[in-house]
């Protein structure tokens, strides 16, 4: 879920353990005291993690399935429906500056099969019919042809589907109640540091 989504991890922290130690945690903000950030999870649990110089804040401001536009650089999440077509769940809008951000096609964590892609935006179609158009009819959904290196995935995006827009953040939008997603990887001492936090803006809910 930026969405991870965003959204693939960049770097090791110093003091990281290993990469099995990963952490992704969705839910609300409930505190922000100094560096230590309480995430109230969807689970009822509240999950303390640190912050540190290195954490990157990024927003997830709503927007349209208008504004997803063959040569955008995305960010897909999605599971395979009934005949196995990936079927978006949330798409997310990278700026210019961040395209190439976690480029290709992966697992991630989630119900069973949810993938991420995050890639290019080769065509355009509408759900219904599959043809080619720069701006396909409202209410047909969209059909996106995700193009990157050494491949590409083609994945229905329903009408209704969340599309955030990736926008810079910082310490203050996370606010109480705030949804976020953190992603973090546990020290040796076995405490989450937050690497990536993505705060919704605007009213925007992770999807997962």
């Amino acid at each position: 879920m930026l969405g991870g989504a965003l959204l693939v991890l960049a770097g090791v922290l110093p003091g990281v353990a290993r990469a099995s130690d990963a952490v992704r945690l969705v839910g609300t903000v409930g505190s922000l005291s100094g560096q230590d950030l309480v995430v109230d999870t969807r689970s009822g649990a509240h999950e303390h993690v640190m912050l540190t110089d290195q954490t990157q804040i990024v927003g997830r401001a709503p927007a349209s399935l208008a504004a997803i536009v063959p040569q955008a650089y995305v960010g897909a999440t999605a599971a395979p429906g009934p005949d196995g077509t990936l079927v978006a769940s949330e798409v997310h809008i990278f700026p210019e500056s961040q395209r190439g951000t976690g480029e290709g096609h992966r697992p991630m964590q989630g119900p069973a099969g949810t993938t991420m892609t995050n890639a290019t935006v080769s065509a355009v179609a509408p759900a219904v019919s599959g043809t080619v158009t720069a701006s396909p009819p409202a209410g047909a959904g969209r059909r996106l042809l995700l193009s990157y290196p050494g491949g590409t995935r083609t994945i229905v995006v329903p009408d209704g589907t969340p599309v955030v827009v990736v926008t810079p953040a910082s310490r203050a939008e996370l606010t109480a109640g705030a949804h976020i997603i953190v992603y973090a990887q546990r020290d040796t001492t076995g405490h989450p540091l937050a690497q990536r936090i993505a705060v919704g803006l605007h009213g925007s809910t992770p999807p997962l």
